[in-house]
């Protein structure tokens, strides 16, 4: 066990950046799951409409493209918000590397 309190920030550091990265291929995976499904759940509901498919069907194939919509519009800004997490981390690290407008060498 680290008794270090520097280092011990260090490794709970880089445990939450192993976590996250493991989330965001988690979410991108959703992502191109989910678009799969809507794109299929369209395509029945276009199949469902020329065949004559009574309503309760077609509200159906629609609530379910739905709800995929919804579940897409969650994971769409989960990722921007790890974007915009990165982006604030280059930032920060960005501005360390300068004092006054000049480069630390």
């Amino acid at each position: 066990m680290e008794t270090d309190p520097t280092k011990k920030l260090d490794y709970i550091s880089a445990a939450r950046f192993v976590d996250n990265i493991s989330a965001v291929g988690q979410v991108r995976k959703y992502m191109n799951d989910t678009k799969k499904a809507m794109k299929f759940h369209r395509d029945q509901l276009q199949k469902l409409k020329k065949s004559g498919a009574p309503k309760n069907v077609l509200d159906k194939e629609k609530k379910r493209i739905k709800d995929l919509r919804s579940g897409y519009s969650m994971a769409q800004q989960y990722e921007f918000a790890s974007k915009m997490g990165t982006f604030e981390g280059n930032w920060n690290t960005a501005k360390d590397l300068f004092v006054d407008g000049n480069l630390l060498s």
